[in-house]
């Protein structure tokens, strides 16, 4: 025990345990920094699936207007949109998407002339995600998925 004591350098007791307190916050904050990027982009690529997956169902639903509707200021006159946007809300619910506020946008633009005349269905949400972990703030993603329409109108 004494030749322990005897190869100690005086002042050097305790200097590792000050670095460790001094390094561990600052590491600590990189780590969860790192986990809270990485769950967004989790969060962000289930978006982009469950955008997608509307976007799949709108194009084989018949009877869409060519008109741009906003679940912000829903028109229920129009109910096969009014139907997409509800399909991808349940679609946000099984991919586990936890947004705080989101608007659902799906328009319907025809393009081209004569029997070469398609449209084309545009899905598009603006959510507001919250951080997954304490201390971060919510984080806005917009997506937005276009894909031809199978019906004419």
């Amino acid at each position: 025990m004494e030749s322990i004591r005897k190869n100690r350098k005086s002042g050097q007791h305790g200097g590792i345990l000050v670095e460790f307190a001094l390094v561990m916050p600052v590491i600590i904050g990189i780590f969860t920094g790192f986990m809270d990027i990485g769950l967004m982009l989790d969060q962000r690529a289930r978006l982009e699936r469950s955008v997608y997956e509307a976007v799949r169902y709108g194009i084989s639903v018949p009877g869409l207007e060519p008109v741009t509707v906003s679940s912000n200021s829903p028109n229920t006159s129009y109910p096969r949109q009014l139907e997409l946007q509800q399909r991808l809300k349940d679609i946000l619910v099984q991919n586990s998407i936890r947004a705080t506020s989101t608007t659902i946008t799906t328009t319907l633009i025809p393009t081209g002339t004569g029997n070469q005349r398609e449209s084309i269905l545009t899905v598009r949400i603006d959510a507001q995600v919250p951080a997954q972990l304490p201390g971060f703030k919510t984080y806005s993603l917009s997506l937005s998925q276009s894909a031809p329409y199978l019906f004419r109108f």
